[in-house]
């Protein structure tokens, strides 16, 4: 694990946010007092920029659809957003603020597959299964009559919705709503992810 630096302190507002990118990955800071957090950029269900977000207390209100989330676990506190918010360690040492980066900016899955599978058929999701696609696999932008909700386990991909592209690698998840427009473009050595889907009600 390393330690990033990625910000200054007087760059950051009490009770605002703050996006930077760290070593090729978006990251929403938010100074709370004399307290730093640091979260993925993006909402796990709308894909916005938290860092544009609402902040009370220790919570984030998404700017889009206002789903919240608490800073300092990542767990999502308010509907629309279900699932959780990758946060990552900070450390603030000579008015500087550091993050700590899995070295190689790969991120472990905490979760496993069947973990995933009943966390998401509590939530109404009603088929769940490990897709995988091959290494350099581009799918121009499509819609899903379902709703998805996804989590990445190994390699990496590109997702992107309307204007953001968001490149996901181990441990990052996504939501989409059906027939939301979005692309999909897979790494190197291709990906794995679990998915939920949630068909419409008939």
């Amino acid at each position: 694990m390393n330690w990033i630096d990625a910000a200054a302190m007087e760059d950051l507002w009490d009770g605002a946010g703050l996006g930077v990118t760290v070593q090729g990955r978006e990251v929403a800071l938010f100074r709370i007092g004399d307290a730093v957090f640091a979260t993925d950029a993006f909402c796990t269900h709308g894909q916005a920029r938290l860092c544009e977000g609402f902040i009370e207390g220790h919570e984030v209100e998404c700017p889009l659809h206002q789903g919240r989330f608490d800073l300092r676990s990542g767990a999502a506190t308010c509907a629309p957003a279900t699932q959780a918010l990758k946060t990552l360690p900070v450390r603030i040492d000579g008015g500087r603020v550091w993050l700590a980066i899995d070295a190689g900016g790969a991120k472990v899955s905490e979760l496993s597959f069947s973990e995933f599978e009943s966390a998401a058929r509590a939530r109404g999701f009603t088929e769940v299964l490990e897709r995988q696609w091959a290494a350099g696999t581009v799918i121009d932008t499509h819609t899903h009559a379902f709703a998805v909700e996804a989590r990445v386990v190994q390699g990496e991909m590109w997702l992107t919705v309307g204007d953001t592209t968001r490149h996901l690698q181990p441990g990052d998840g996504f939501t989409l709503d059906r027939e939301v427009p979005h692309a999909e473009r897979y790494g190197g050595e291709g990906a794995t992810f679990w998915v939920a889907r949630r068909n419409a009600a008939p």
